[in-house]
C-alpha cells in the first residue's frame, strides 16, 4: 500500500502517506476482524462493499491508537512454544533501521544479505542451464 501511494505524483510527505496507509491498515484489519468485513470474505452477515467503505470512512478519523484497536494483542499462534518473544522483538528492530515499526523491502533486503539467506544467482553456465530447462522432472 505505501509503495504504491510513493508512486502516485502527489507524493510528496512521505511520513504523511506512511501514517496514513497505516492508519487505513488498521482500520481495515479492525474491521475484518469484528465481523465488519465485506460479504465476499464475511459471508451474507457482512457488509455490502458501499457499507464497507463507509465503516472505514468513520473511523480513519478517530484517534484510536494501535493497542485501543486491539491489533498488537491479536494472538499469533507460536510455531513452538519455546519462541524467545523478546529476542524476536529485538530482532525485528533490528531489521527496522528507520524505526518506522515497519520492515520496508530494502531494510529486507539487507537483512537477508547480512544474516545470508538471500536467494543466490545460478553460477550455471549457458549449456547446463540448456541442459536443466530440456530436462523432465
Amino acid at each position: 500500500m505505501i509503495h504504491s501511494a510513493t508512486l502516485h505524483p502527489s507524493y510528496t510527505d512521505p511520513k504523511r502517506v506512511e501514517a496514513l496507509c497505516k492508519r487505513l491498515r488498521l482500520v481495515i484489519h479492525k474491521a475484518m476482524t469484528s465481523g465488519k468485513g465485506t460479504r465476499d470474505l464475511a459471508g451474507p452477515e457482512g457488509l455490502t462493499t458501499e457499507q464497507f467503505i463507509r465503516f472505514v470512512a468513520e473511523r480513519m478519523d478517530e484517534s484510536d491508537s494501535v493497542e485501543e484497536m486491539g491489533v498488537s494483542s491479536v494472538a499469533v499462534k507460536p510455531v513452538s512454544e519455546d519462541i524467545d518473544f523478546m529476542a524476536l522483538k529485538d530482532m525485528f528492530q533490528s531489521l527496522d533501521t528507520d524505526n518506522d515499526g515497519v520492515i520496508h523491502f530494502d531494510e529486507f533486503a539487507k537483512a537477508v544479505v547480512r544474516l545470508n539467506v538471500q536467494p543466490r544467482k545460478s553460477v550455471l553456465g549457458e549449456e547446463q542451464q540448456e541442459n536443466l530447462k530440456r530436462k523432465k522432472f
